[in-house]
Parts: structure tokens; sequence; C-alpha cells
């Protein structure tokens, strides 16, 4: 008589799982740590209070290359990588100035209308250093759960090319990082890692918004409703 054995069968696809995830540089990488150098991102375990992932890592920086773009004149950019910040930079960054940073969300890359439609109307309320971020490789993916792994490395990425700011003179204070949908999360990671970070704008989807109103949020004169009006009045 054949017996089916689930427990046996289980952990055989468990050890297939590890074998996979390793050599790949993903899951269970280092039992539970996956770590990356190039960029010098650091570790990343997938234990709590790291779970909302469902135990997936970061996939690795070369396969999803993190890019921004730097707003001069006009809606001309230079597009760079936390790599090469500091000398595509340095010519362009007035640490004079405030900056502000505008990361998309899930499915989504930096090249969708919205993100430069607000960075048209923000441009027109304020002289700043403006920089979006493309993730896009790291967002486009089925498999929602890897995208929202991959937040924590884009952020660490962030907050190196933040770093390299701050070097050239930048004032973290000045900073504002915008982020919508897991751009959000991305936001949140940077500033844990860049102390003193000004300020970090969150619009949530399909979570909720996570906005930041005076007086409690009662009685804003003027309160806009759209999610472009709402970043735009607050600057």
């Amino acid at each position: 008589m054949f017996y089916f054995d689930f427990g046996r069968v289980w952990t055989i696809l468990l050890y297939l799982s590890v074998a996979f995830r390793g050599s790949n540089g993903w899951f269970f990488f280092r039992w539970g740590v996956t770590c990356y150098n190039s960029p010098p991102v650091g570790c990343f375990p997938t234990t709590a209070p790291f779970t909302n992932s469902g135990g997936i890592a970061p996939q690795d920086p070369q396969l999803i290359p993190t890019y921004f773009n730097s707003y001069r004149s006009g809606m001309h950019t230079q597009v760079f990588t936390a790599t090469n910040a500091h000398e595509i930079m340095r010519d362009r960054f007035d640490p004079t100035k405030k900056t502000v940073l505008v990361i998309h969300g899930y499915m989504e890359h930096s090249r969708k209308s919205w993100v430069r439609r607000m960075v048209a109307e923000l441009r027109y309320k304020e002289d700043a250093n403006y920089i979006t971020v493309d993730w896009g490789t790291g967002a486009i993916n089925v498999n929602y759960y890897q995208s929202v792994a991959n937040t924590r490395l884009v952020g660490a990425v962030v907050a190196l090319v933040l770093q390299t700011l701050q070097a050239l003179g930048g004032d973290p204070a000045t900073f504002h990082i915008i982020g919508y949908s897991l751009g959000a999360h991305i936001a949140g990671y940077a500033g844990y890692r860049v102390p003193g970070l000004g300020r970090i704008t969150g619009k949530l989807e399909p979570m909720g918004d996570v906005d930041f109103y005076p007086n409690r949020g009662v009685g804003q004169p003027g309160c806009p409703s759209s999610m472009l009006d709402r970043f735009t009045a607050a600057f």
C-alpha cells in the first residue's frame, strides 16, 4: 500500500526553496538575512518586525536598479544612480535650497504623468532641488509581496543618495520626501537611515491615507481634495 507522507514532502519542498532562493540571493539567504554590497545597502532580515512581505527578501539591486532624475531648467532631467550621485550632483545640487524627492508606487515608474505633473506644480510654487525616484524594475511585479520587500532595499538606496547630498553641503532638515503607495514605504525606510530628515509626506493605497494637518484636521480653510492638490498645497 502506498502512503503519502505530507511531512516529508513539505520538508523537501522547503529545502528546494532554500536552495533556489539562495542561488539568487533572495529568501533564506544566510538563514533569513540577505545582504548586498553593490551599492552598500547592508543586510535585510526577514524576521520580525519585517514580516509584511511574507518572508520574501529584497531582490538584488543589480537586478532592480534604482534611478534618480534631477530636474533643473524646464522639465529636462539628468539621470543618475547612487553610485555616480556625487559626480553628477556636485554641479547640479544647490545646498542653499530645499530638496524634494518624489517616489512613485506599485506597478509604476517615474515617467507616469502624475509624477511629472506633481514636479511641475511644485516647481511653480517653490524653487528647490527636485528629484524623482524610479524603482520601476522593483515595483512592476505580479508578486505584490516581492515589491513590498523591494521597498526596503530602495529605501536604503535613496538614503545613500540623501547622504551624498548631505556630503555636498545639504541639510537633512531641508529634505522632503513625497511617496505614493509603496513609495510611502520607501520614504519611511529612507528617513529611518537619515537622522534629522525634515519631512515625509505619504499617501497609501489601498491601506488608506497618511496626511498631516494642522489644527487636528478640523476647519481647514481652502483644503483641496485631489491627491496632487493635497501635496502642492502643503508647500
